[in-house]
């Protein structure tokens, strides 16, 4: 009897750590799918100043602010390392975007789109509650 247990307690550990994978996994696929449209669609040269945030940062964060509530049931310590990868992913696609082969030039109008693109995530890490999330 113990030995059933023990293994039923070991499959459910092992369903467990494949199911926090694959949230992971699906978590950081969609930033990707995110972020691979503004690295295809981000102007690096626009003709005129625009401080509005781009629509890739206002889908992005209007997705993090859908789904990172509904993980409230699984363990605190899972969602917070959640978070916390999947705004450092962001954080290291976001600095590879000027660095982009296609990328020849940024202008100052670029950067500053850029900041307000930045200013709109951050704006979810300071309302998220989880300490910290903003340094990632």
């Amino acid at each position: 009897r113990e030995a059933l247990v023990r293994r039923c307690e070991d499959a459910f550990e092992t369903t467990r750590l494949r199911a926090e994978d694959v949230l992971f996994d699906q978590c950081l696929q969609k930033v990707d799918d995110i972020l691979d449209i503004a690295e295809d669609t981000f102007d690096w040269h626009p003709s005129k100043p625009d401080p509005t945030p781009s629509e890739y940062s206002k889908d992005l964060s209007q997705w993090l602010r859908a789904t990172f509530p509904r993980l409230a049931s699984i363990p605190a310590k899972v969602a917070s390392a959640l978070h916390y990868t999947t705004c450092k992913h962001i954080s290291h696609r976001l600095l590879k975007l000027p660095a982009n082969q296609r990328v020849k030039k940024v202008s100052f109008e670029a950067w500053a789109r850029m900041s307000a693109d930045v200013a709109v995530l951050e704006s979810f890490a300071d309302d998220s509650g989880v300490p910290d999330l903003r340094e990632c």
